[in-house]
């Protein structure tokens, strides 16, 4: 009798659902790119000779890029929750208040 581990047979599920989630919207997300720029230049994917893996292989261009950007924003905005101390702008404390305090 084998014993299976379910936590890692459903974390690669998880993660192959994720990969397939994530690449079905880059392919939507450069059509939709290309659809404006063709657009844009009053042509349409009829005028043009184009086909599926064009659109692919622009979003294979620009998806890294992409993804570098979206891992800086992420970094920073941590690092930012960091600072602050995870308080919103609404519950952060005053200056004046600090001041007081400080004096005391």
């Amino acid at each position: 009798m084998t014993k299976t581990i379910p936590e890692k047979s459903s974390l690669l599920d998880l993660l192959g659902k994720l990969a397939a989630l994530a690449s079905s919207g880059i392919v939507i997300a450069s059509l939709s790119y290309d659809w404006g720029f063709f657009h844009a230049i009053n042509l349409s994917f009829s005028d043009l000779p184009t086909s599926v893996t064009d659109h692919i292989r622009s979003a294979l261009d620009w998806a890294p890029q992409l993804t570098g950007a979206a891992a800086v924003y992420l970094v920073l905005d941590l690092l930012t929750r960091r600072i602050e101390g995870g308080r919103t702008e609404g519950r952060k404390p005053k200056l004046l208040h600090l001041r007081r305090i400080r004096r005391n």
